[in-house]
């Protein structure tokens, strides 16, 4: 926490990718910003290295957030 803005910083070693976690880190921030303000919209943000099937499923599974994707140009 920095005032009232709920943050979240993971170091990783470089053998891990960097969706590494991100399910249990959105399980502890969404929990946090629900206790605080119950009835906020929140919008998950994740460009096309957070698609991962294990993200988007969690995701998908929840209820009162709303997700945005971002996708990579495809090479041609």
């Amino acid at each position: 926490m920095v005032g009232d803005v709920v943050l979240w910083a993971q170091l990783r070693t470089s053998d891990h990718g960097g969706d590494e976690g991100v399910v249990p880190a959105l399980e502890k921030i969404v929990a946090a910003i629900r206790q605080r303000m119950p009835r906020v919209r929140i919008i998950v943000r994740g460009d096309s290295g957070f698609g991962r099937d294990e993200i988007m499923t969690w995701c998908e599974g929840q209820r009162g957030y709303f997700t945005v994707w971002g996708c990579r140009k495809m090479q041609r």
